[in-house]
């Protein structure tokens, strides 16, 4: 997953010169890192921070099987109030 994202960002960047950042050595850098990740989450993390590496607000990571968090229904605050007769 981690090279086939890289990939993608290589072959459809929008400049073929990738803004003139060292695509091959960001690869390299950030792929120790993957022998850590233990969550989708954390694999998301380490997208959005090699993408980051382009400097563009053009580069996102989004998708894939991420657990949900459990959804926990709120308290409805309120009160009964009775009128007492004068």
């Amino acid at each position: 997953m981690y090279r086939e994202g890289w990939r993608l960002q290589r072959d459809h960047f929008w400049t073929a010169d990738m803004s003139k950042i060292d695509w091959q050595e960001v690869y390299e850098r950030y792929l120790p890192l993957v022998d850590r990740i233990a969550t989708r989450s954390e694999f998301s993390d380490l997208m959005w921070e090699m993408q980051g590496e382009l400097g563009t607000s053009h580069a996102y990571e989004f998708g894939g099987d991420h657990r949900q968090p459990p959804r926990y229904e709120l308290g409805l605050l309120g009160a009964i109030l009775f009128m007492m007769p004068q």
